[in-house]
């Protein structure tokens, strides 16, 4: 038995167009991989527009879906260790609100790709809460594989689940930097060149 997916459910669609809306305008990150001795560079997913811009998109998304537009962003700022030290950050905090059983998994996984397609985002990290979520979104992966690819003209990626017993999360990320990405068990999934999804929310912000 093979499940059969429509790609044209009106309210996936609105879900998926609502989250490509907060990016409109955003330029397309192009592979452009440059290697040198001792070390190499790798493709980072890339923002290049201004919280005015996001705040604009965000009120056309809300307008859109019948919702009261914010005044303000919603941000979240951190102190970041990176490989130039700790750095200070704040990025955009968005929420997309689906009622269960109509295809959160299957909207968001499609929602990565759609990113890709679009504006060249390879790397996605995705939490969920429990053990049991966890299985349910590697079963996802698998039964959406041939039905995303036909989709999305055979967009590679990959995905694969570290032992039970690993707790400290580490990857090969951007082709092997080996960079933290938090604490907990994970699922990881490539799309082209690096992005993943890892599963597992934890009980302390790690990343």
């Amino acid at each position: 038995m093979q499940f059969k997916f429509d790609a044209n459910q009106e309210y996936q669609v609105r879900a998926i167009e609502s989250v490509a809306g907060l990016l409109e305008g955003q330029p397309r990150n192009e592979a452009d991989l440059s290697f040198s001795l001792g070390g190499f560079a790798a493709v980072p997913n890339r923002l290049d527009l201004d919280e005015p811009a996001l705040l604009s998109n965000l009120q056309s998304v809300q307008r859109e879906n019948g919702l009261p537009a914010d005044d303000t962003l919603q941000l979240i700022e951190e102190s970041i260790e990176t490989v130039e030290g700790n750095k200070q950050v704040r990025f955009g905090n968005f929420s997309v609100e689906m009622e269960t059983g109509t295809g959160k998994t299957y909207v968001y996984l499609r929602t990565a790709l759609e990113l890709y397609r679009r504006h060249g985002l390879r790397k996605f990290i995705v939490v969920v809460p429990s053990v049991a979520v966890r299985e349910g979104v590697l079963k996802a992966l698998k039964v959406t594989e041939k039905h995303l690819r036909e989709l999305y003209g055979n967009t590679p990626y990959r995905y694969y689940c570290p032992p039970e017993k690993c707790y400290q999360l580490r990857a090969g990320v951007d082709y092997g930097a080996g960079r933290r990405l938090g604490r907990g068990r994970g699922i990881f999934v490539r799309t082209p060149i690096v992005a993943q999804l890892t599963a597992r929310a934890t009980r302390e912000r790690g990343w």
